[in-house]
């Protein structure tokens, strides 16, 4: 059996922020949208680069503008004018 924390009261490892035993999550991406860290479980889009860095965004910010998200993954967008048969 569990025992409570003595500042914030939670059993097991779950500490509330604030509390001394609160351990930050570890993140190794940072959002480009939010500016978020992206953290385990979490989707996410990347786009990886072989020069300048790679890029990642929450897939949740990413469908919010998907003119954005066209933009990010280096898709044009066109509008078709004057086609003929």
């Amino acid at each position: 059996m569990s025992k409570c924390c003595e500042y914030c009261g939670v059993t097991g490892n779950d500490h509330i922020s604030g509390c001394p035993n609160y351990k930050t999550p570890f993140s190794a991406y940072k959002c480009e949208l939010c500016g978020e860290g992206i953290y385990d479980g979490e989707k996410y889009i990347g786009r990886y680069l072989t020069v300048g860095g790679n890029r990642y965004v929450h897939y949740e910010c990413a469908m919010e503008d998907p003119k954005w998200l066209m933009k990010f993954l280096g898709v044009d967008i066109e509008t078709m004018r004057g086609c003929e048969y």
